[in-house]
């Protein structure tokens, strides 16, 4: 009994310090969290804020991080259908910031179109958005 209390009691503070760990505040602050880490070799922390910044905070990039991963098996088992999954929920996070102005997302979106993912390869479409994107003022939608 006095080793289960004991697991019980290592494992609660282990997800506590997890939970603290993935403190952020937004699906953006979440993805740089947890590209960092990403760039630092800490795949499994960083899979986690992906998957915080796209199923907390709908956030595209966030979304699209996951399906990469997936698709690639990049710190995770390779999975096509989690990975088409992922880029089509990035689809609509970024459809939603695109229509609202945000140049990023429009860029983001079509870059998702031009190369196929989570939608049908459309590359008219593809460019209305970079030059939605640069219109907006995100300058890499101009370079496209």
């Amino acid at each position: 009994m006095k080793k289960l209390k004991l697991y019980l009691t290592s494992t609660l503070a282990t997800l506590s310090l997890i939970s603290i760990s993935l403190a952020c505040n937004s699906g953006e602050e979440c993805f740089q969290k947890g590209f960092k880490l990403y760039n630092q070799g800490k795949k499994k922390e960083a899979y986690q804020y992906g998957v915080k910044a796209c199923e907390q905070f709908n956030y595209g990039k966030g979304c699209f991080g996951l399906g990469y991963l997936y698709e690639h098996g990049d710190g995770v088992k390779k999975d096509m259908n989690k990975a088409l999954s992922y880029y089509k929920k990035a689809v609509s996070g970024e459809e939603n910031l695109c229509k609202n102005n945000d140049g990023q997302a429009c860029y983001e979106l079509g870059y998702m179109y031009e190369h196929g993912y989570g939608v049908p390869k459309d590359i008219n479409k593809a460019n209305e958005l970079y030059k939605k994107a640069c219109s907006l003022g995100y300058k890499k939608g101009c370079k496209q």
